[in-house]
């Protein structure tokens, strides 16, 4: 199978990927998508590799805009199997989150995940944990238009959600062990909740919804 000697030539040859795009409105930098292609698609080619996604499942929800605006907020998981010559491949399976007041939110989802799966699948160095994208919407702090439930300006990654009150006040969700986390919502869930508390364990619930499915993470065909 020349799949992992060829993914891991590719590794040996990757260089760091600067972040040289700025999001002007929240001031963080990020690496774009054309930067991680840019600096692996040469490699790839040379060692004849490429990756090809399949949508696995996907959630879509209309969200509102301080402005009045109607966003399109998508939520994919996406599996990309990285083929060799001989046929043989690997699969990662990674969630990519996009909005969008047109009709590009799932692409930009897809633009996500695939960055982040070139990003763990070849190891390329980073300095952040966090690596949002140049998008910035500013939600109104009022009900989902399709939900009625309240929001607050929804995290660009997953887990990249920081709970505000409670144990965990201040932590990201993915700095919280999954059992700390699980253990968390299971005492919460059943209780009558309101306000910042309530979306704290809705958003929880949410995200390990998605890092505890099965067919995560990366395995050999």
């Amino acid at each position: 199978m020349k799949i992992y000697a060829a993914m891991s030539a590719i590794m040996a040859e990757s260089e760091p990927i600067a972040k040289s795009r700025k999001n002007q409105t929240q001031g963080y930098s990020f690496r774009g998508i054309d930067e991680v292609y840019e600096a692996l698609q040469g490699i790839m080619a040379k060692h004849k590799v490429f990756s090809l996604p399949t949508v696995v499942d996907q959630i879509r929800e209309e969200r509102t805009s301080k402005s009045g605006g109607l966003n399109i907020y998508s939520i994919l998981r996406i599996k990309y199997t990285f083929y060799a010559e001989d046929g043989s491949s690997v699969e990662a399976v990674v969630v990519g989150e996009g909005m969008d007041s047109g009709d590009k939110a799932s692409n930009k989802g897809m633009s996500v995940a695939h960055k982040y799966a070139l990003l763990q699948a070849f190891a390329i160095p980073t300095r952040e944990a966090k690596d949002p994208e140049n998008d910035s919407h500013d939600l109104v702090p009022g009900a989902n238009p399709s939900q009625g439930v309240p929001l607050k300006a929804v995290p660009s990654e997953p887990g990249s959600y920081v709970i505000p009150v409670g144990t965990h006040k201040d932590k990201r969700l993915d700095q919280i062990g999954q059992h700390d986390l699980n253990s968390w919502v299971n005492y919460w869930k059943d209780k009558k909740l309101d306000g910042a508390m309530a979306e704290a364990v809705k958003e929880a619930a949410k995200y390990l919804d998605f890092v505890q499915r099965p067919a995560s993470g990366m395995a050999k065909r």
